[in-house]
């Protein structure tokens, strides 16, 4: 799993695999 920030840099989105 790990985390990309995206947008203004406060957009979280968790991703498993």
């Amino acid at each position: 799993m790990f985390q990309l920030w995206e947008g203004s840099g406060f957009c979280s989105v968790q991703l498993s695999g």
